[in-house]
């Protein structure tokens, strides 16, 4: 076993005696408190099927395409007259952005839509270093 395994392990088993602590504080005695638990994890599992589902969803890549785009046209506005432009670390930033709004609108809940976004970073990072490598291969940069 590693030394990350070894926190790891010890990081659950203390997450795992709060939750308990917190269920017996509360008066409940341990079966409450283990179908508690077990209802919790289902809502998690269910949560993260989700988030999996909605993130793999041709729509959502088809909807960060436009925004990459939409921000791409609008730094390139600003370049021709001679504003300042956004360097590529910014246009993801506000691809994301974006894109936040967008699931803030579809969840209904600015904090799923931030969990969501948390969770999934690398993935939608992913998705636009893909989609930029492709237009500048496209455009010969």
């Amino acid at each position: 076993m590693t030394s990350l395994e070894i926190v790891l392990l010890i990081v659950a088993i203390v997450l795992v005696f709060l939750y308990i602590g917190l269920k017996l504080k509360s008066g409940k005695g341990i079966v409450e408190i283990f179908k508690d638990a077990k209802k919790d994890i289902k809502q998690v599992k269910k949560s993260v099927e989700e988030a999996k589902t909605l993130l793999k969803d041709d729509l959502v890549q088809k909807t960060l395409r436009n925004f990459m785009i939409e921000v791409e046209n609008e730094n390139n506005k600003h370049k021709l007259l001679g504003d300042i432009t956004l360097s590529g670390r910014q246009k993801k930033i506000k691809v994301i952005e974006s894109f936040k709004t967008w699931l803030i609108q579809i969840l209904g809940s600015v904090q799923k839509a931030e969990d969501l976004i948390s969770s999934h970073q690398d993935y939608i990072e992913n998705l636009i270093d893909d989609f930029v490598d492709f237009t500048h291969k496209m455009l010969g940069k």
